[in-house]
C-alpha cells in the first residue's frame, strides 16, 4: 500500500545536462525547491536579480489543489562551454536520492506543467558568447 505524501513535502528538482554527440550526458547544474517554500521575496543583498526564498515559517504555503502555482528558483551557478552541435537537456523530477522523500512506497501527486501563449513554462539560461 502506498502512502500519500503531503503537498507541503514536494521537492521539485531541475537538472541541466549536456547530452553531447553520443548520448554520453554530463550533468552541468541543478536546482531544487520545496514547493511549499515557493514564496519569493526581495533579499537584503545583491543576488543578481535571481529568485530568492527566505524559507521563513510565515512564507510557507500549501500547493493549491487543481490550480497552477508558480515555482521560480535558480540553478547552481556554473560556467560551461558547449561545443558546436551539443544540446542542453532540461529534466524536471521529484526529489532525488539525497532527499528523504525518495521512497517507492510513497504515492506522489501528479505535477502538470501549465502553459499557453500568454503564460508559458520557461527556463531562462543566460548565454554569453566569447570572442576567441
Amino acid at each position: 500500500m502506498k502512502k500519500k505524501i503531503s503537498h507541503r513535502l514536494i521537492y521539485i528538482k531541475v537538472y541541466a545536462d549536456n547530452p553531447g554527440f553520443q548520448n554520453n550526458a554530463s550533468q552541468v547544474t541543478t536546482g531544487t525547491l520545496r514547493a511549499s517554500h515557493r514564496t519569493s521575496t526581495k533579499p537584503s543583498f545583491n543576488n543578481m536579480k535571481l529568485p530568492y526564498q527566505r524559507h521563513y515559517a510565515e512564507d510557507v504555503k500549501s500547493m493549491p489543489s487543481g490550480k497552477p502555482a508558480e515555482l521560480c528558483f535558480d540553478l547552481l551557478p556554473v560556467a560551461k562551454y558547449f561545443q558546436a552541435g551539443h544540446r542542453i537537456q532540461i529534466s524536471v523530477t521529484y526529489a532525488d536520492v539525497d532527499s528523504p522523500e525518495k521512497d517507492n512506497s510513497v504515492d506522489f501527486p501528479n505535477v502538470v506543467f501549465f502553459g499557453s501563449s500568454l503564460n508559458r513554462t520557461k527556463i531562462v539560461l543566460p548565454i554569453i558568447k566569447e570572442i576567441l
